[in-house]
């Protein structure tokens, strides 16, 4: 599935989480997001859904596996 702004958008509005819509976008399964991430699928599980908000390590690794830039989503308060 190509994934466009506006299935995007309605994915953010249905509530899905970041971390879902980006493994879906990179054509990843929650196992390959397991494996590159070195998380159980039960705490990757929890993140998607909401129910934790995962350690910074585990965020970190995650993003690492996403091929995302942290920096860019890290706001510091002056």
């Amino acid at each position: 599935m190509t994934y466009m702004a506006d299935e995007t958008r309605r994915m953010v509005l249905d509530g899905v989480s970041p971390i879902t819509i980006r493994r879906m976008r990179r054509k990843l399964t929650q196992g390959d997001l397991v494996i590159g991430a070195g998380n159980s699928k039960s705490y990757l599980l929890e993140i998607e859904s909401g129910k934790n908000i995962g350690s910074t390590v585990s965020l970190l690794n995650v993003a690492s596996a996403l091929n995302l830039q942290v920096v860019r989503y890290i706001f510091f308060k002056q």
